[in-house]
């Protein structure tokens, strides 16, 4: 857990545009992308791995480019997805600066619901410290968030390896979510390189509501904690794209996205007003 509904996070600034950028959608990733690979020391051949993402074409199928961008995040190498949590949970400013060049896509794929949802429960277990679990139950009734993309399994078995604190994530329900402008979670598990990790992810900044948190003491004395937490219909990290300066013409770079294609020209503005009256 990276935050509360009372702190403002710092990377949240970081992310924004601060106005349309001169150049078309790919050159601007990639140059981005070799940026942010040469900071965090990869090869020239991981380099040249995650950059052809960013190339696919201009004949390909919005359907074929989203599998690509989710199985990049997926791949252990190069370990792409590491380095972007990491920057995003630090909040690197010069990281934060390049990256949002790259998650306008994840934006965009997620606000046009373009990837299936998931409806039911879903899992996420992580490593932490004692301290930071008897906090946690100092937030109960309190509305969280996660910084990074926050990985999830539909199997709790598989979400727990290694692991002393579980979240159980209560999902919106099929009516709620049908009632969102904005998809709330992207089940890429037919995407993925693994698909038996059963995987679905929240884009960053995503807002949860802390329902209850129960632990006990393991025979070694070992703490273990489970925290039951509701998916909530809005995320911070769409509220970076919703005024005009920082969305104009639809997108912040001078061509080369066709994810908004089948939104209505008539809801545009709609949508605008929805997420800020949401978040």
């Amino acid at each position: 857990m990276s935050g509360n509904s009372i702190s403002r996070p710092k990377l949240f600034q970081h992310l924004r545009f601060a106005k349309q950028i001169n150049l078309p959608k790919n050159d601007a990733q990639i140059a981005a992308a070799v940026m942010f690979c040469r900071r965090h020391g990869l090869s020239t051949e991981q380099i040249a791995s995650i950059c052809r993402y960013f190339s696919p074409g201009c004949c390909i199928r919005s359907r074929t480019l989203i599998k690509y961008f989710f199985r990049l995040w997926s791949l252990e190498s190069p370990p792409f997805y590491r380095h972007v949590n990491q920057a995003l949970s630090e909040c690197y400013v010069e990281d934060a600066h390049l990256l949002r060049f790259i998650l306008y896509d994840y934006f965009e794929m997620v606000f046009d619901k373009s990837l299936p949802y998931l409806c039911g429960m879903l899992y996420r277990g992580i490593h932490t410290t004692e301290e930071n679990m008897l906090s946690l139950m100092d937030r109960v009734g309190e509305q969280i968030y996660f910084v990074c993309f926050t990985s999830t399994s539909k199997n709790p078995a598989r979400a727990m390896v290694c692991g002393n604190l579980l979240f159980e994530i209560e999902t919106l329900t099929e009516q709620q979510q049908s009632e969102c402008r904005i998809q709330t979670n992207a089940d890429i598990s037919t995407f993925s390189e693994y698909p038996e990790e059963e995987e679905v992810i929240y884009a960053p900044l995503t807002k949860f509501r802390l329902l209850r948190v129960t632990y006990n003491v393991d025979e070694m004395g070992n703490m273990q904690c489970t925290a039951r937490i509701r998916e909530q219909d809005a995320s911070i990290f769409f509220q970076l794209f919703q005024d005009k300066l920082r969305l104009p013409n639809r997108t912040p770079f001078q061509s080369g996205t066709n994810m908004w294609k089948t939104k209505n020209d008539d809801c545009f503005f709609d949508v605008l007003e929805y997420m800020k009256s949401r978040i």
